[in-house]
């Protein structure tokens, strides 16, 4: 199970949402399960690095605000250690900040999506980034797993650059 896993297609992917928001939980779960998608939750980072640990999910999905650890420190924690690097994140967020991109890509966040988010976005979203990352595992050597999240980084600044000419980012805080 998990992202060590050689084939994706032979069961549900199994995704870690967590959300401080029992109702965000509920509303992406629900939609991510019609999807074909497993789904554990967690409302808390240290209760979702605990979880990733222990179920090793394909994909966690996460809001940049968790309570005990920040989406940025429970990427930077996965991305540290062996079992845990090559797991894609998501984060989905209300808060827009400045260095918001540089701070993702410094910590292999694999991709970003603003809130509101509509669900069926949500799951194309982990659609792409889980087949981007299968990719990468079979056309990667181990000896250069390491350049993977470095790849990625490269990958969000890429496709993201267009959110700082979006409205949201022209607004003043």
């Amino acid at each position: 199970m998990g992202p060590a896993s050689s084939s994706l297609s032979a069961r549900s992917p199994l995704v870690l949402l967590a959300d401080p928001s029992a109702d965000n939980r509920e509303m992406y779960a629900t939609c991510l399960k019609a999807a074909g998608f497993a789904v554990h939750e967690a409302s808390a980072g240290p209760d979702a690095l605990e979880k990733i640990k222990t179920l090793m999910p394909d994909v966690l999905v996460a809001d940049i605000v968790l309570p005990g650890m920040d989406a940025f420190a429970l990427a930077d924690v996965l991305r540290s250690d062996e079992t845990t690097a090559l797991v894609p994140v998501v984060v989905v967020t209300g808060y827009i900040q400045p260095d918001l991109l540089s701070r993702a890509a410094a910590v292999g966040i694999d991709s970003i999506l603003l809130k509101p988010c509509d669900p069926p976005v949500l799951v194309e979203e982990i659609r792409m980034v889980l087949e981007a990352c299968e990719r990468l595992r079979h056309s990667t050597r181990r000896p250069e797993r390491r350049n993977v999240r470095r790849r990625h980084a490269d990958v969000l600044r890429e496709r993201a650059a267009g959110l700082y000419s979006s409205a949201p980012f022209n607004q003043s805080v």
